[in-house]
């Protein structure tokens, strides 16, 4: 088994309403996702090209853990999710993480491998 077992949830958001009223909601949905049981890390994205653009990373440990923090929202949760439809056009999806790979620091007098 591969020792890569999280679960990304990837959702592309294009803002079509108040982008400081987005802005809020986002940290208010941030901070909720952040204090569940399986939460792993969340990124997020604005395009430099077209503001109105975002990406939002959210990893989970895997599947059932994001669907228990889901079935778990509370009714001022659901009213945060519920303001931000109206304001994006969102198309979230899971995806199984395959591969990771970070950079490797070069050392004083080492050369970068070859490509």
């Amino acid at each position: 088994m591969s020792e890569f077992t999280t679960t990304t949830m990837i959702n592309p958001i294009t803002v079509t309403g108040d982008p400081v009223r987005f802005r809020e909601i986002i940290d208010l949905i941030a901070a909720y996702m952040s204090e569940q049981d399986g939460f792993v890390r969340l990124r997020f994205f604005q395009s430099h090209r077209h503001p109105e653009k975002y990406y939002m990373l959210a990893e989970w440990r895997d599947l059932d853990a994001h669907q228990a923090a889901a079935d778990r929202r509370s009714p001022e949760v659901l009213g945060w999710f519920a303001e931000l439809k109206e304001l994006t056009e969102v198309a979230p999806d899971f995806f199984a993480t395959l591969a990771a790979r970070e950079s490797v620091p070069l050392t004083h007098g080492t050369q970068a491998p070859p490509r």
